[in-house]
């Protein structure tokens, strides 16, 4: 969420030739600071100058408490933070810009000891009111915060630098982890683990297209994708993925964290210019892509943006615990897919090709699996002629399904 600004000096003599800087930056410059506590600029202390210029340089959100009444410079980071309040905050007393928290526990008490006592503080998690651009709700947002005492030359303290960066999206992945970890733990096939994976991803991550991409055990990849916008209702959801085979030596980055085993960040280029297929690759610009760290599965996943974005040390994290997570299903969906597989096999060999041809009776079968999910399990059938011309019929139904059960019915 912080905005980003340049890096911008501080001019020795503030004047009109005095540089302009832009964004929250150039309002920064721009304030008529005579009539604040911090004086013009041109009679700040250095030590002020330096942490204003450091502000005011830093890509995080910073602000500068000044004096008694703690008045507000800082940097395009927290403007973005006050959203509506901006421009009008810079140059007022915190107290008077975040009046309806700053009696709540934890806000103003913690930064005026800081200014009063010289004490530090630091909270890793803080849930506090936010309102965003425009609108009038109110939203419970999550923050790491941290006050620091500013000293000027000769030691005093005459501020405190704030530094607070809103953790509320990563939370929420956080909890949305646990939610697929759930779904996961449901799914059987490689169609399922493609389904939740795709879908949970579309959803936590917010990116423009994610695809899932897994080895054919044969040498060749199977790959499925979705991109923003896709329609998809509960059918739709319940549907086998629509998969796209590819050989061996595919060098899309899904395919190549995959076969390296490692994972890859593209802040901004054209991560699928060679492997694009339609205009929606075309428009990726930047793309994490990470290898579902399995020795049964060969497979990766990816995210990836229309535009430029910076993956985060917790963005990257949470990704790669997401990418470990949906492997551990892939290699349970590929083992059960094999064990499903040898069933299926055991299970048309025990059942017969062909009924008796009757002239008085006609006899169809059909092999319906109670078990969701199997179609295979250890039931039996036939039908055939008695030595008297009678017509024999059995029915053979073993508890339980897929090999074992298939192998007893065998046996029996």
């Amino acid at each position: 969420m912080p905005g980003t600004v340049g890096r911008v000096p501080m001019p020795a003599t503030p004047g009109p030739g005095a540089p302009t800087g832009s964004g929250a930056a150039a309002a920064v410059l721009a304030h008529d600071w005579a009539d604040t506590p911090l004086g013009p600029p041109e009679s700040w202390d250095m030590a002020i100058r330096i942490v204003v210029e450091l502000i005011l340089a830093s890509p995080m959100p910073m602000a500068l408490a000044y004096g008694d009444d703690l008045v507000l410079l800082y940097n395009a980071g927290y403007a973005e933070l006050l959203g509506t309040k901006h421009p009008s905050a810079l140059g007022r007393p915190a107290a008077e810009v975040f009046a309806e928290i700053w009696a709540l526990p934890g806000v103003g008490e913690v930064i005026e000891r800081s200014y009063r006592q010289g004490e530090p503080f630091l909270e890793k998690e803080s849930t506090l009111p936010l309102v965003r651009g425009h609108s009038p709700t109110v939203e419970q947002a999550v923050f790491t915060r941290g006050y620091s005492p500013v000293r000027d030359s000769a030691g005093q303290i005459v501020g405190v630098l704030a530094v607070a960066a809103e953790t509320t999206h990563v939370t929420e992945q956080l909890q949305s982890l646990s939610e697929v970890a759930a779904a996961l733990a449901g799914t059987l096939t490689l169609d399922d683990v493609a389904r939740v994976a795709l879908r949970y991803a579309i959803t936590t991550f917010d990116p423009d297209q994610v695809s899932f991409a897994v080895d054919e055990g044969g040498g060749g990849w199977r790959m499925v994708r979705r991109v923003r916008g896709e329609l998809l209702d509960e059918a739709d959801e319940r549907l086998p993925p629509l998969w796209r085979r590819a050989p061996a030596d595919w060098s899309a980055p899904v395919v190549q964290a995959a076969r390296s085993g490692g994972p890859s960040f593209v802040r901004d280029g054209q991560p699928l210019r060679e492997t694009a297929v339609d205009r929606h690759d075309q428009k990726i610009r930047s793309m994490a892509a990470l290898p579902l760290g399995t020795s049964v599965v060969r497979g990766g996943l990816a995210v990836g943006y229309q535009v430029p974005h910076t993956w985060s040390p917790a963005e990257r994290a949470l990704l790669a615990a997401s990418a470990e997570l949906i492997g551990q299903a892939a290699e349970r969906a590929r083992r059960f897919e094999t064990q499903h597989g040898t069933a299926q096999l055991l299970q048309r060999s025990m059942l017969p090709e062909h009924l008796p041809d009757l002239p008085r009776l006609r006899i169809a079968a059909r092999y319906d699996p109670g078990v969701d999910g199997n179609a295979a399990g250890g039931d039996f059938y036939d039908a055939f002629l008695l030595p008297d011309g009678t017509l024999g019929v059995v029915l053979g139904d073993v508890a339980g399904h897929d090999v074992q059960a298939a192998a007893r019915m065998g046996q029996v």
